[in-house]
């Protein structure tokens, strides 16, 4: 199964929707927790095959909203052109995606709505 996310692209200088492919520990016709193949996303395995991923919490009034940030980070990886890099942190290099996480598990991801996208663009600085 695939979920939406959102793409921040070191190639582009807007981000867009993609969909990621998904596993599921459960069997296919039982609902259960969803882990995203980040692999599939993110290039350049040879030049760091680690990725690395955090854990966003916005709050906005009575809301929360948590989504998964997944990105790589090599001095040799084309630096990302999408969003501006904060001050004084180093700027991350090669492709990074959002993911929004269920609510009930915070391990698993679900898709992102339209609401979703517009507060991960407010969360990466452009």
């Amino acid at each position: 199964m695939r979920i939406r996310a959102r793409l921040y692209s070191s190639t582009k200088t807007k981000p867009i929707q993609i969909a990621v492919p998904t596993r599921c520990t459960l069997p296919p016709h039982e609902a259960g927790p969803r882990f995203p193949y980040a692999e599939s996303i993110l290039a350049d395995a040879k030049t760091q095959p680690y990725i690395h991923d955090c854990m966003v919490i916005l709050r906005e009034g009575k809301s929360t909203y948590r989504f998964r940030v997944f990105f790589k980070r090599h001095c040799r990886l084309k630096k990302n052109r999408s969003f501006r890099p904060l001050q004084g942190i180093t700027p991350i290099c090669s492709d990074m995606f959002v993911m929004r996480i269920a609510a009930a598990n915070t391990s698993s991801v679900v898709n992102m709505r339209d609401r979703d996208t517009i507060l991960a663009d407010y969360m990466i600085p452009r």
